[in-house]
């Protein structure tokens, strides 16, 4: 009985380990495939007309730079010369990773500049987000925002219709993944303006962390922030553990008019804590607020960043704490969104800590 069992407990071995090398063997062969498949995708003459109208093919950058390149830039990934038919050079090929994740992770972009340092075409390499919202950045709606554009200047995403030539409006709903492709799109203007531009004054800025999405619009007549001071900005930190950072809103008379202050919610939502900007009046009084980071429900508790929702906040002081219900009735609640009632709390908790930290630091 005992070797009957010995022998059925060694074929099973065996079999699973042939199975468990076969498996690996096929899916060695199925990445490599799938690499030498994007490869060829990433690089066809096709794809030289996509990113430069007239590029017919590819031609290879010097080893040495994109060596260089790689060593100085971790999100850059390869760079290719773009010709006509006529070996004549349009431009380059810029291939790169987002500097931000976006929902569902980095992004991979092909980015064509012509040697006129404009923004020519976009291929799309890597995509993960989720359908019907960040994917969105797929549409020309959003992408023919950057066809054209001078590459001599970092783009900013906004949440208004822009005006500037560097801005960028969002798509309603995916903040995040905007500002992800558009990170990717920055760090292929950089790699352009360092390394492929002769004409370049070195004057781009690599982009940072804290992405510009139009603070000033937090405040209705400001035209420009200025950091708060650095020994206020330490006391709020020292004694609030959400609090992030401080500024202060001018006029176009160099009177202060306002706040804006940046805030994790206190609470978390259904996946994590929420950060905000909330803009403040002189009297303590919302009037804007923006995400910076969410990571909530797609369609769902990312509804907190919809006007209809924000709207309720509006005007709402630190008079009083204000509640998420169900149906507001009073002047200190607010409509929570249907079926999302974690999110809407969260996004709650952190205007709440913004006017907090007004009523105790600047009121």
């Amino acid at each position: 009985m005992k070797n009957e069992a010995l022998r059925l407990g060694l074929t099973l071995f065996l079999i699973t380990s042939i199975a468990a090398g076969i498996l690996a063997f096929s899916n060695n062969l199925t990445a490599d495939k799938i690499k030498e498949v994007e490869e060829a995708a990433s690089k066809g003459g096709d794809v030289a007309g996509e990113l430069i109208p007239g590029g017919a093919k590819f031609e290879a950058v010097e080893s040495d730079m994109v060596e260089k390149i790689l060593s100085e830039n971790e999100q850059f990934t390869d760079a290719v010369k773009i010709l006509d038919g006529s070996d004549n050079l349009l431009g380059y090929g810029i291939r790169t990773f987002s500097t931000s994740k976006g929902y569902g992770g980095d992004m991979e972009l092909f980015v064509g500049i012509t040697t006129n340092h404009e923004i020519a075409g976009l291929k799309i390499l890597l995509l993960q987000e989720t359908p019907g919202l960040g994917s969105n950045v797929e549409n020309d709606s959003f992408q023919e925002q950057f066809i054209g554009k001078k590459a001599d200047a970092m783009f900013s995403v906004i949440k208004t219709t822009p005006e500037a030539e560097s801005e960028i409006s969002a798509i309603a709903g995916a903040t995040i993944s905007s500002l992800s492709f558009t990170s990717a799109i920055n760090n292929a203007v950089l790699v352009y303006d360092t390394y492929f531009n002769e004409e370049s004054s070195g004057g781009l800025i690599e982009e940072s962390d804290d992405v510009n999405l139009d603070e000033t619009a937090l405040i209705p007549r400001s035209s420009k922030l200025e950091p708060a001071e650095d020994e206020l900005i330490s006391l709020i930190a020292s004694e609030n553990s959400q609090f992030v950072n401080l500024k202060k809103a001018y006029n176009d008379s160099n009177e202060l008019i306002g706040y804006v202050i940046r805030t994790w919610s206190t609470i978390e939502g259904f996946y994590d804590h929420i950060e905000l900007n909330v803009g403040l009046n002189l009297n303590g009084e919302v009037v804007g607020m923006t995400v910076i980071t969410i990571s909530e429900t797609p369609g769902l508790g990312t509804s907190v960043e919809n006007a209809d929702f924000q709207d309720q906040f509006i005007g709402k002081d630190s008079s009083a704490e204000i509640k998420p219900v169900e149906s507001a009735t009073t002047e200190d609640e607010i409509n929570t969104i249907t079926g999302a009632t974690l999110s809407s709390a969260s996004f709650t908790s952190a205007i709440n800590n913004a006017l907090t930290i007004y009523r105790d630091y600047l009121q």
